[in-house]
């Protein structure tokens, strides 16, 4: 079982060619719409807390159980999901085989669109945290694929929003995961584009070798964390869907299966 969780904008749905490609090969999958995302109530692109969003999280992997019984259950978060699932690791390692993560909103590129929408952010959190600012992350950073563009553009569930106070959550839990690294709890495959635009590539390789550098014990009785990086090259911010989603799928199956 692998339970989905979209980034900043999305929504459950958005996964739907993933999803397909998965469930040929014999995975179930299940998928959430975030609070202020796709189906779910809320003024578009802000959450109550961070813990909302947990919530949510926790509420789908409880109906994965139940859809589900006995098997494996695996968390794939993307963008800002992949945060998400990357905070949900410890709390949640009890019910998780792994935790799978695509273009980890760990922090933004610092010549990218997001940059100086989050040091707004910061001013407006005291004043007025539920007021939405567009991303600014265009379709020419999402994708690629000009089907992909388009389909993002037509896609009535689809948002450019993010609260101030959403932002600064963000902000705030993205510092404390990078802090926590060393201490991930599960087996965590990385898959990241390294000309995303959108997310830091170089912040998730420091993460993923914080990761490594981990683990319990001393001498040769530490254990190895294990942690796999794939990096693509021919992507941009939407990984799953973009011109390697052929070969980004073959790779999550592959590790699905040895973890699973």
């Amino acid at each position: 079982m692998l339970a989905l969780v979209h980034g900043i904008g999305s929504h459950g749905g958005s996964f739907a060619p993933l999803a397909e490609a998965l469930t040929d090969e014999g995975v179930i999958v299940a998928a959430v719409d975030l609070p202020g995302h796709g189906r779910s109530p809320g003024r578009r692109g802000d959450a109550p807390s961070w813990e909302a969003l947990q919530d949510a999280v926790d509420q789908l992997l409880e109906r994965a159980r139940r859809e589900a019984p006995g098997l494996p259950c695996f968390l794939l978060g993307h963008s800002l999901g992949a945060a998400i699932a990357l905070d949900a690791a410890e709390r949640l390692s009890g019910r998780l085989g792994g935790v799978v993560v695509s273009n980890p909103a760990l922090a933004v590129e610092p010549t990218g669109p997001l940059r100086l929408r989050l040091l707004l952010a910061r001013l407006l959190a005291r004043l007025w945290p539920g007021f939405t600012l567009a991303t600014g992350i265009t379709l020419e950073a999402a994708a690629h694929d000009p089907a992909v563009r388009e389909r993002i553009a037509a896609d009535p569930l689809r948002h450019d929003r993010c609260s101030a106070r959403l932002a600064v959550a963000w902000q705030r839990r993205s510092r404390a995961l990078m802090a926590d690294a060393p201490r991930f709890p599960l087996p965590l495959l990385v898959l990241q584009s390294s000309a995303d635009g959108v997310i830091s590539a170089a912040a998730v390789q420091a993460y993923v070798r914080a990761v490594r550098d981990g683990g319990v014990g001393q001498g040769a009785a530490r254990s190895r964390p294990d942690v796999t990086l794939i990096l693509y090259h021919h992507s941009l911010h939407e990984l799953l869907d973009d011109r390697e989603r052929d070969a980004v799928t073959a790779d999550l199956l592959a590790w699905l299966r040895t973890h699973g």
